[in-house]
């Protein structure tokens, strides 16, 4: 399958309250070497950026009713007020109340993002407890590109990652984009080494 159709899009990952599931492409787990992609800290301002205009678009989709109006505002005053990117010397990058806080193995593969303690975290390691089974009520991927995210030699198996305490919609957004746009970068890294190094006849 050709990269532009692996990479991973918002309508693909779908959140239910405040659940999802990030698919991890088999071939970054088995890349070796240390990659050249920054950790996933890098892509926090963009995934920031992404994460408001669809929360926007999230409060704007609400029905009016007196639950959905609540919710609405409690995401405008709680979320989408304007805020600044705030680093100060040995202090962790904020966003308002959200980190910038992640975690990177031997390789430079960010296995661990966070927003903050209250607020939510994602975390992998490379063992048989981040195998889980792929949802369709998390993940609207056609068969073919579920294939290509298997884990190989598990049919019904992907990597993941596992979630902790993500309690509300907003964070999980925020967590799943933030992940699924370091994840296509660092897969566009993989696949075009790996593309690279392929014998040519």
């Amino acid at each position: 399958m050709k990269l532009h159709n692996l990479l991973l899009t918002p309508s693909e990952l779908v959140i239910r309250d405040s659940c999802f599931q990030v698919p991890i492409h088999p071939s970054i787990i088995q890349h070796q070497h240390e990659l050249e992609t920054p950790n996933a800290e890098h892509f926090f301002h963009l995934a920031v950026n992404a994460w408001k205009k669809e929360l926007r678009a999230y409060t704007k989709s609400l029905e009016p009713t007196p639950e959905k109006r609540e919710e609405k505002e409690w995401i405008t005053q709680a979320f989408l007020k304007p805020e600044r990117f705030i680093k100060k010397k040995f202090q962790t990058e904020r966003y308002g109340s959200f980190e910038n806080n992640t975690q990177q193995d031997d390789r430079g593969f960010s296995g661990y993002i966070s927003i903050g303690r209250n607020f939510g975290s994602l975390y992998f390691n490379n063992t048989d407890e981040f195998h889980a089974f792929p949802y369709p009520r998390y993940l609207n991927l056609t068969e073919a590109k579920l294939a290509e995210y298997k884990v190989p030699g598990e049919q019904h198996q992907i990597y993941t990652h596992r979630q902790h305490n993500i309690d509300h919609f907003p964070q999980a957004l925020l967590l799943r984009t933030w992940a699924m746009i370091y994840l296509n970068n660092v897969l566009t890294e993989v696949y075009t080494k790996k593309e690279n190094t392929q014998p040519t006849n």
